[in-house]
């Protein structure tokens, strides 16, 4: 409890600190200039590429929860998912779009399934950003800029690389043991314990259907070049130029430590690192951090699109409300 009480405090006091030191270190006021002449054709092919990225990645989740015999359509899926990217936007946590996703998914299948269809969803993606990302820091000539930093950064990669497999190759025995412990039997323990057993399951089902996972695998890929590609426009529309292996150096690192949670959604974090990885490959730090506030304004854009499914959601909810 005391640590829910001055961590949001932190992660603001970090975000504000790593702003503080950009503006500092850097001339904003040419970053500004930069923002004013944009490419308005960058800027709708980022914008594009950053909503194809969505609607590829719902159908993505679409199809997990279908491996575990739930209806849910595409259309749906996509209205959840971009509700989900709005609450992810505004609320002060990436997992709070999750979360909204989850409680409004429940009624197409038991809360067990979706929020296993989430975890999957997001446990896949960040495997392979993990190889892609190794792979970026291995062969990419900008390696010898970061040398003492090399190490550290690839054996997390390297670490993560091997826990998630073999997290998901376990998590369902251990869940089904632990449900089996005394200490569950009883009460609100009881409970939890048969939810995680349940999710067990869930996950064996996953583990029984190797296409499915091959799929998602393979739809994540198209998503984060997607993503990727989402970020070179980024440059292009502040009058940046970029290579395609500085934007494979940058682009999976910039994912990555940005979805770090020691700042709020993100926000300082990310800024820092699209400025750093992209100067690294050239690009001029004040356009870097012209992108990069560029590509905050445009993911905040897309996502605050959500609040038109999100008021039909409602709207329908008191509806139904009403005549029950």
């Amino acid at each position: 409890m005391l640590l829910k009480k001055y961590l949001f405090p932190l992660k603001i006091l970090v975000a504000l600190a790593i702003l503080a030191l950009i503006v500092c270190t850097l001339d904003w006021q040419q970053s500004l200039n930069h923002l004013k002449n944009i490419s308005w054709l960058w800027l709708l092919i980022g914008v594009l590429l950053h909503v194809s990225a969505i609607m590829l990645s719902a159908f993505r989740w679409q199809q997990l929860v279908q491996v575990l015999s739930h209806r849910l359509n595409y259309r749906e899926a996509l209205k959840f998912y971009w509700i989900g990217s709005l609450f992810s936007t505004v609320l002060p946590s990436n997992i709070g779009g999750d979360v909204v996703r989850l409680t409004m998914a429940r009624r197409v299948g038991s809360v067990t399934a979706i929020l296993t269809s989430v975890l999957m969803e997001r446990v896949t993606g960040l495997l392979l950003l993990l190889v892609i990302g190794l792979i970026a820091l291995i062969l990419s000539p900008q390696i010898e800029q970061v040398l003492p930093m090399r190490t550290a950064i690839i054996g997390s990669l390297v670490i993560g690389l091997l826990f998630i497999p073999y997290f998901l190759s376990r998590s369902s025995g251990w869940l089904s043991r632990l449900a089996a412990l005394p200490f569950t039997q009883q009460g609100i323990a009881r409970k939890v314990a048969s939810k995680l057993e349940q999710i067990g399951d869930s996950v064996r089902v996953y583990r029984q259907q190797p296409a499915a996972i091959r799929l998602t695998f393979a739809l994540s890929l198209i998503f984060y070049c997607l993503l990727f590609a989402y970020q070179g426009a980024m440059v292009y529309a502040v009058g940046g130029e970029l290579t395609l292996g500085g934007l494979m150096f940058a682009a999976p690192l910039v994912i990555l430590i940005s979805s770090l949670p020691i700042s709020i959604n993100g926000l300082g974090i990310s800024e820092g690192a699209f400025v750093v990885l992209y100067a690294l490959t050239g690009v001029n730090p004040e356009i870097a951090l012209a992108a990069a506030v560029l590509r905050r304004l445009t993911i905040t854009f897309v996502a605050l699109l959500g609040v038109i499914p999100w008021l039909q959601e409602r709207k329908q909810g008191a509806t139904q409300a009403t005549h029950s």
